[in-house]
């Protein structure tokens, strides 16, 4: 037993620096973007800029947070971190409005040739992901279920807006690239909607389960 238990430790430990590593990497991510030709290269088509640079730059602010949680640090701050975001409303909330604005096809072309509104983009959606890594753990159903109910809906009208626009929608990007991200958005939507009802399944079936002999409440818990 001693010997089983050593050897699940040894798996364990090179998995936890693997995640830490990859967190590590994560974080850094919109450091490529301080790089002139890197920025060009993935804002050079609104399908990339949209469907790859927005979704890793919530991932960088993801990874962030979660290297930060185990800093002194964040465990003084984190409390009152917490009290501002009651039950994930704020994170919800924020996510919702940060998500509408980037969205607007003027938007994203004052993010190309105007360098603070690029600047305001990368930190509002990094900040977007800091927020969802310790926010959605606190949402309940409700919540989680309004957040990636809006998403979702937003993102299929704005995808479908996109592909079904007699014209170009943003003046940097052509109408073919318009109407190739709005597929791509469309697919986002349901892959969002999809892990939501998947959730909410979890959650139900959870909810049916006996509760323990202690009387412990059980509460959902995001995986």
């Amino acid at each position: 037993m001693t010997a089983l238990a050593m050897r699940g430790c040894a798996r364990a430990v090179p998995r936890q620096r693997l995640m830490h590593l990859m967190r590590i990497v994560l974080a850094g991510l919109p450091l490529l973007l301080l790089w002139p030709a890197a920025r060009h290269l993935i804002e050079a088509r609104m399908s990339w800029h949209m469907l790859a640079e927005f979704p890793l730059l919530l991932a960088a602010g993801w990874a962030a947070q979660r290297l930060a949680s185990d800093s002194r640090w964040w465990q003084r701050t984190g409390t009152w971190a917490r009290q501002l975001d009651w039950h994930g409303w704020s994170t919800a909330t924020y996510c919702a409005l940060v998500s509408i604005v980037w969205m607007v096809p003027s938007a994203l072309d004052m993010a190309l040739i105007d360098g603070r509104i690029a600047l305001l983009k990368v930190l509002s959606l990094w900040l977007a992901g800091w927020l969802l890594a310790g926010g959605v753990a606190r949402m309940p159903a409700e919540v989680l279920m309004f957040l990636a109910g809006n998403l979702s809906w937003m993102m299929a009208t704005a995808g479908l807006l996109y592909v079904e626009a007699p014209m170009q929608l943003c003046v940097n990007y052509g109408q073919d690239d318009q109407v190739h991200t709005g597929y791509g958005l469309v697919a986002w939507a349901l892959v969002i909607g999809a892990i939501a009802i998947r959730q909410l399944l979890r959650w139900s079936r959870s909810a049916d389960q006996p509760e323990p002999a202690d009387g412990a409440a059980k509460r959902p818990r995001i995986h």
